[in-house]
């Protein structure tokens, strides 16, 4: 296997030196309206780290955040939680994708179908990711998480307390 130098893909004289240990950069989480939520979806929380310093670098995000729903029968609330990667030049790369789903009808159980239960349930669920990406020369990204909803009928849903962090390191094979 040929030993990558970035320097030389980057077009650049001198070599960074190794670093020994790991980058560890905190992000701005944010709060969200699901019901006044754009139809394009909306930005949760992003963190920037700079890995130029690293070849081969290995990056895990850490997401959380916490729903806060009040649901009745038929209430269905379906979201997509989106991480992309944007680097310097601006360019956008969706890494990985996770759904989110509850269908009021599967909460309820016991009533006959044609009997329709009118109660309100409080919910407040944590929901969070675990990624890891690699890259083969170090660079300066945005990790960013996105909402967006496939359908959505609740009209109390909010997405609190969301958290993101990015920790790096070089990868060693």
């Amino acid at each position: 296997m040929r030993e990558y130098n970035c320097s030389e893909e980057r077009g650049c004289s001198i070599k960074p030196p190794c670093p020994t240990g790991v980058i560890l950069a905190c992000g701005q989480g944010g709060y969200v309206d699901l019901s006044n939520m754009p139809t394009s979806g909306s930005t949760l929380a992003s963190v920037s780290i700079d890995t130029t310093l690293l070849t081969r670098a290995i990056i895990k995000i850490d997401f959380s955040c916490i729903l806060s729903y009040s649901v009745t029968v038929l209430e269905e609330l379906d979201l997509i939680f989106t991480l992309v990667r944007t680097n310097t030049k601006g360019e956008i790369k969706e890494l990985a994708s996770w759904p989110y789903k509850i269908l009021m009808d599967q909460i309820v159980s016991g009533a006959e179908e044609d009997q329709y239960v009118f109660i309100t349930l409080e919910k407040n669920e944590s929901f969070s990711i675990e990624y890891c990406d690699e890259l083969l020369c170090g660079s300066s990204s945005t990790y960013s998480i996105r909402v967006n909803t496939n359908y959505f009928n609740i009209t109390n849903a909010v997405i609190q307390s969301s958290t993101i962090n990015a920790i790096a390191g070089p990868t060693h094979y």
